[in-house]
């Protein structure tokens, strides 16, 4: 019996053959033996498939489709995976306290049709993501009900928002634990950045959700990446062409 949880969640506008090609990867590296709840805009068969409708892509549905996910898993842990993410079989063994929500830290970018490196981020405290969160599931459904039920509908659909809130008093969506946990009144959250043994790798396409501004905001944050921050070989997956000729394949749209 397996403590661990897998819950995926997206928007559906990646190409579904690249899509399904990651998620089998996904059960290839967990060797098929961790449940999955996926959470969807349109129907996948993928685990136990919940299918919310086309609500759109936005940090808030994003995050909501997470809650959504956690709360439907049965175990004591939840990890997350996502549709443009391939994963270390060591990412999924990892085991954090209960009172801490863990993201890993030992992750790579890559760009289909564009850089023929990998390259990462240099500093420690600019590393996480949602997509290489593991967490006590109860710990995450009660940081981000918290959310969801102070703001029940996305308050950047109001046409009025930006122009009546404060700049500073405007609400954000970010990852729990780490991100704007105050404007939700959460005092005691925690978190940390773990890393595994081997690597992740995460594609910057142009369907990302934070493809323009990682494009705009990443060299002008963080700089370009140094000699010991970029990669022509990683052992797990190859060169860059090695993973776009086995996951990108045939894939136009999402090239950049």
């Amino acid at each position: 019996m397996t403590d661990l949880t897998l819950i995926y969640y997206t928007d559906n506008s990646m190409d579904e053959d690249v899509a399904k090609r990651i998620r089998e990867y996904a059960l290839e590296v967990t060797q098929n033996k961790y449940p999955v709840v996926s959470v969807s805009q349109k129907p996948i068969d993928f685990g136990e498939n919940i299918c919310i409708g086309e609500v759109g892509k936005s940090k808030y549905n994003l995050w909501k489709q997470v809650l959504i996910a956690a709360q439907a898993a049965k175990t004591k842990y939840v990890a997350c995976i996502e549709d443009d993410t391939l994963y270390s079989p060591d990412y999924f063994t990892y085991r954090p306290a209960d009172d801490v929500i863990s993201y890993e830290g030992n992750y790579w970018f890559v760009q289909p049709g564009g850089r023929d490196y990998y390259w990462r981020l240099g500093k420690k405290y600019q590393l996480g993501g949602q997509f290489g969160c593991i967490s006590n599931r109860q710990l995450i459904v009660d940081n981000l009900a918290v959310r969801y039920s102070m703001y029940t509908k996305d308050p950047y659909l109001d046409p009025n928002y930006m122009s009546r809130v404060r700049r500073h008093d405007r609400v954000h969506f970010g990852e729990p634990g780490r991100n704007y946990d105050r404007q939700y009144k959460i005092y005691d959250s925690k978190s940390e950045v773990f890393f595994s043994n081997n690597p992740c790798v995460v594609f910057i396409h142009t369907k990302s959700l934070g493809f323009r501004g990682f494009t705009k905001h990443h060299l002008k944050k963080y700089g370009y990446p140094t000699v010991e921050n970029t990669a022509v070989y990683l052992p797990q997956f190859g060169t860059p062409k090695d993973i776009f000729d086995r996951f990108w394949r045939g894939n136009k749209s999402n090239v950049n």
